[in-house]
Parts: structure tokens; C-alpha cells; sequence
């Protein structure tokens, strides 16, 4: 088991680290497999998960960005395309965040730290290191009780 989420319906979403995706239903208390087969391996580990206030399930992977309606059904994909400016910089997300205005972070891996604007869709880079060599990786961020952002990035812990 890599991560687990319990959501605003009283449903548990367990992400595995060999790309599996669960949820376990609170009524009958079964749990459904949402990513299956060949399928399992090709979307990546499940690394973060976020619940956001609409009801959606954000599905961190290290193969990009997996967005879900509350029931589990898969909403969109998301992968880096260096043709896209404005999209996902990277692929390997390791933390997803909402912060109080409601824009979602999404950090990770070669992608740096990016905010995202639910209502148009885009990603805007805040601090990207996309040299695929480089040492340098933001693993997690948090939200601290004067709305303020904090973000480490390793190796040096700066925020």
C-alpha cells in the first residue's frame, strides 16, 4: 500500500505502488479496482491523493495526474506534453495540495512546484528544474494555518 484517502462519502481510496487504484465502498464494503490489467502497470505508481471540495479525486502518479468523480469514474488523464506550455511540466507527482483560494499544487520529480487554476485548466510553473540529471526534487508541501505555502526541495531543504 502506498497511500490511502478517505473521502467525503466515507469511501476508502487505496493507491498501490504497482499502479493499482481501489475504492472501498462504504454501503456494501467492497472494494472495486478502478485501474485493472495492463492498464495497472502502464498508469504508474499512485503516489499522492486529494479530495476537493467538488467531489473530485486527484490521483498522483509517477506518470502524471489521474482526475475522478467521487463514484471512481475517471474524469481526465494528465501527462506531460512538451508541447503544452501550460500543462503538467513533469510527470512524477509526488504531493497534490489545495490551497485556500482553491488552486491545487502539484510538485514532484524534474517537474518543480506548479499551481493549477481549476476553472481554465492550465498549469503555470513556479519553480521548475527539468534538467532530467539534476539531484533536485520537491517531494512535499503543506499549507500552514496563516495560508502560507511551504515546499522543501531536496537536497538542500529549501522552501
Amino acid at each position: 500500500m502506498q497511500t490511502l484517502l478517505r473521502a467525503s462519502d466515507g469511501g476508502l481510496w487505496i493507491g498501490l505502488q504497482s499502479g493499482a487504484l481501489l475504492r472501498l465502498d462504504p454501503a456494501s464494503g467492497q472494494s472495486r479496482p478502478l485501474v485493472t490489467g495492463t492498464t495497472v502497470s502502464a498508469a504508474g505508481a499512485v503516489t499522492p491523493l486529494l479530495e476537493t471540495p467538488d467531489g473530485r479525486i486527484w490521483v498522483g502518479r509517477d506518470k502524471g495526474l489521474a482526475l475522478h468523480r467521487l463514484d471512481g469514474s475517471l474524469l481526465h488523464l494528465l501527462q506531460h506534453d512538451p508541447r503544452l506550455p501550460d500543462g503538467l511540466a513533469g510527470n512524477q507527482v509526488t504531493s497534490l495540495l489545495q490551497d485556500l483560494a482553491g488552486w491545487i499544487w502539484v510538485d514532484g520529480f524534474g517537474l518543480g512546484l506548479q499551481r493549477h487554476n481549476p476553472a481554465n485548466q492550465a498549469f503555470r510553473v513556479r519553480s521548475a528544474d527539468l534538467d532530467p540529471g539534476s539531484p533536485r526534487w520537491l517531494a512535499c508541501c503543506s499549507i500552514i494555518s496563516s495560508g502560507c505555502g511551504w515546499t522543501p526541495a531536496w537536497p538542500d531543504c529549501t522552501a
